[in-house]
């Protein structure tokens, strides 16, 4: 298991989570228990479209800001797990300060695509994707906010 823990001049990114003692194995009822445990507002939204995997999407919110979200399919295991600056610590980073210290920490040199998705006219328009040295697939990318996207591959703990 990898943990985040990666240290800034200046700055603490990913050190100083509270949700360390999440992974992307956890069940839906695991989340749920972790975030009321660390004072984290839920909100659960039932699948957009009916559908056989019956997703929902869990918001993971502290202080009115969204901290993460999770999508969770048919088994209630996470298929997508979204970080963003206040699940990490990263309020003031660039897009290339994150991928620098996420790649320091976890390895895996990405690659680095045009990204057209951003609604955010300041966002840089680039994606990164890869892979951990735990073999989980991530992408690292800007839409108003630097935005990390980590889909399941090992165990991996937060």
């Amino acid at each position: 298991m990898a943990a985040i823990i990666v240290a800034l001049p200046g700055g603490a990114a990913f050190a100083d989570s509270n949700f360390r003692g999440f992974s992307i194995s956890d069940t839906f009822e695991q989340v749920q228990q972790k975030a009321k445990a660390d004072g984290y507002e839920i909100k659960v939204l039932p699948p957009v479209v009916a559908t056989d995997d019956e997703q929902n999407h869990v918001f993971l919110r502290l202080n009115g800001e969204t901290c993460a979200s999770m999508v969770f399919g048919i088994k209630q295991s996470i298929t997508q797990m979204d970080l963003y600056p206040c699940f990490y610590n990263g309020q003031n980073l660039a897009l290339q300060e994150v991928v620098s210290e996420f790649v320091d920490r976890f390895g895996g040199q990405p690659e680095v695509d045009a990204y057209q998705g951003s609604n955010c006219t300041n966002a840089e328009p680039l994606i990164y994707r890869g892979k951990t040295k735990e073999g989980e697939l991530y992408e690292i990318f800007q839409d108003c906010v630097v935005a990390i996207r980590i889909k399941p591959g090992s165990r991996v703990q937060f």
